[in-house]
């Protein structure tokens, strides 16, 4: 869910002053711009602080109408372009996350939690930096059966692709909203391949 506190973070804050947060970067300057034209069609002010706006107005450029999408159409627009990764930060900066009470916050369900790899759980792995990832996953090689083999030779190349690319002090468990602007574009360097994100090399 988007949270309004979030993409109006000061109220205090005039529409002219930048309090859509979202609309505040060069790439969603056309935004602000239709927004600007909707309000002096409509008659809102724009040079007051938002929290002065009347309920209505508030109302009218969050929710938008016939000649304006709105703040609410803007992310239903984006939502429709998540397959995108950075788009996908972007939507995690104004969602409003609660903790769930029956996984924790591990995002796991409770029976997949009650099996053990190494003596850890899944969730637990997740919560390793990648670099400790990848060497408690590789003295895990023996014993193990052709297609269990296969999988986890799969699972080490990847790691290994994260640690040459530099991030392997990072959690498989970050949630994408967490990392910076230099976490979240693609790299290219040495060990690292054009056009691929370090933390989707597949």
């Amino acid at each position: 869910m988007i949270d309004p506190e979030l993409v109006i973070p000061d109220p205090k804050r005039s529409i002219e002053d930048e309090a859509i947060k979202p609309w505040t970067t060069n790439s969603y300057w056309e935004k602000y711009q239709d927004l600007l034209d909707f309000c002096h069609r409509h008659s809102i002010p724009t040079r007051i602080p938002w929290e002065e706006l009347s309920a209505e107005k508030r109302r009218m450029i969050w929710e938008g109408g016939l000649d304006f999408y709105g703040v609410k159409g803007f992310f239903q627009w984006l939502e429709g372009r998540a397959h995108k990764l950075h788009i996908r930060i972007l939507l995690s900066k104004y969602r409003r996350y609660t903790l769930c009470p029956t996984c924790g916050g591990t995002r796991f369900r409770e029976e997949t939690l009650l099996y053990r790899l190494g003596g850890k759980t899944i969730a637990q792995i997740y919560s390793f930096p990648i670099s400790e990832c990848l060497r408690f996953l590789s003295r895990l090689g023996q014993g193990l059966d052709e297609a269990s083999s296969i999988i986890l030779r799969e699972i080490l190349t990847k790691l290994d692709y994260l640690v040459r690319a530099g991030v392997g002090y990072l959690t498989l468990d970050r949630q994408s909203r967490t990392l910076s602007g230099g976490e979240g574009e693609p790299h290219c360097g040495p060990g690292n391949i054009p056009g691929q994100h370090p933390l989707y090399p597949g």
